[in-house]
């Protein structure tokens, strides 16, 4: 069979729906402390990514708004880079050794509107750095924090919202896709 797809958020759709169950493994993650692997289903990738979609739809951002990610390679990623494909958001991807400065530029050259930060080393960076960014208008952590700066979304806080709005965005969402 020969298979087109327009973009790899239709990819993934297809293998989810198609060539997978929902319900199959598809990623593993382990956790800081954690001896063994968790797994993550389709399911709960296709769900994260339709809340970050619906999340990121309700900001208002345009077609080609890029986004930047200052992450480590994890689910998250994944799941946050989806959620961009899904409403043709681009995504500006940030080394996380990178200097101050050179964080500074990509964001200010790319007019990147949010970011998604891996660590509190990488949000004390974008912490210190936001101000002489002017378009950067979210900026969302996908780690654990006891105290987190004003102003700033956990992943936890952008999940809840984004599917709480899901319902209501979706045929919005799949006609932008």
């Amino acid at each position: 069979m020969n298979y087109s797809f327009p973009s790899l958020h239709h990819y993934f759709r297809h293998a989810a729906t198609q060539i997978k169950k929902l319900d199959d493994v598809y990623l593993l993650e382990k956790k800081d402390g954690e001896e063994t692997f968790s797994t993550i289903s389709y399911r709960e990738v296709m769900d994260a990514t339709n809340a970050v979609t619906a999340y990121l739809h309700n900001m208002g951002l345009e077609k080609q708004a890029k986004i930047a990610l200052i992450i480590e390679n994890c689910p998250q990623y994944i799941m946050f880079d989806q959620g961009l494909m899904q409403i043709g958001l681009v995504n500006v991807s940030i080394y996380p050794t990178l200097s101050e400065s050179e964080i500074t530029h990509i964001l200010n050259d790319s007019g990147a509107e949010a970011i998604l930060v891996g660590t509190p080393f990488l949000l004390k960076k974008i912490m210190k750095i936001k101000g002489e960014c002017p378009s950067l208008r979210e900026i969302i952590i996908s780690f654990k924090s006891a105290s987190k700066p004003e102003g700033v979304t956990t992943w936890e806080e952008m999940i809840e919202k984004g599917n709480a709005l899901y319902p209501s965005l979706k045929d919005a969402i799949e006609k932008r896709l």
